[in-house]
């Protein structure tokens, strides 16, 4: 585990030292060091690429999933996951399962992707180191993971992890979350970037 902080650190120093760390994605191989299985990884590194790279810009993260193979959400699944708030949505199937992709749009702007699993993932870590290196190379501004919380969502328990990003000059505040429901025999997790107000 120390081994892989280190690893995870001197990736970070790199990238900053390259002085291109602005324009370059994220790398998977620091997803996967943290020990994380196949499905979590991928959807941890779907995350990075199109709602922490991509948006909040509507016409980027269109031109990704269009890139991607997305296809539209039938409207009453969308309907389900977003209730009467307006935004858009998305399914995208790999080898290991389908993704649901929803773009929220403002007032309450939001980019989420969520995956069931028949197993429980243990996603805290690589979504955390994630979202260091993300903060870290994007400069994104200063992140700050806050207490987990339990709570039901629909009726089904779930556990909240929960970080606040505050912009360089204070004027703007994102929250990104990893949700983990237990919705009969399986896992949903749900992975989001709000950033609210823009």
């Amino acid at each position: 585990m120390r081994a892989r902080r280190f690893a995870l650190l001197g990736a970070i120093t790199l990238l900053i030292l390259s002085g291109s760390a602005r324009a370059q994605p994220i790398p998977p191989a620091a997803i996967r060091d943290q020990g994380a299985a196949p499905a979590s990884s991928e959807l941890v590194e779907l995350f990075a690429a199109l709602c922490l790279m991509k948006f909040p810009d509507d016409a980027a993260a269109d031109a990704y999933g269009h890139a991607k193979g997305f296809t539209p959400m039938p409207m009453e699944r969308l309907r389900s996951l977003l209730g009467t708030a307006p935004g858009r949505g998305w399914l995208y199937e790999t080898p290991l399962g389908v993704y649901a992709v929803t773009i929220e749009k403002p007032p309450y702007h939001t980019c989420t992707i969520r995956k069931r699993f028949a197993t429980a993932p243990n996603i805290h870590n690589a979504y955390s180191a994630m979202l260091t290196l993300w903060s870290t190379t994007q400069r994104a501004g200063t992140l700050k993971e806050l207490p987990s919380q339990r709570r039901s969502v629909g009726g089904n328990p779930t556990q909240t992890y929960l970080w606040a990003l505050r912009s360089s000059d204070a004027k703007r505040k994102e929250e990104l979350m990893a949700l983990v429901t237990s919705i009969g025999q399986e896992t949903e997790i749900r992975l989001v970037h709000a950033t609210g107000n823009r």
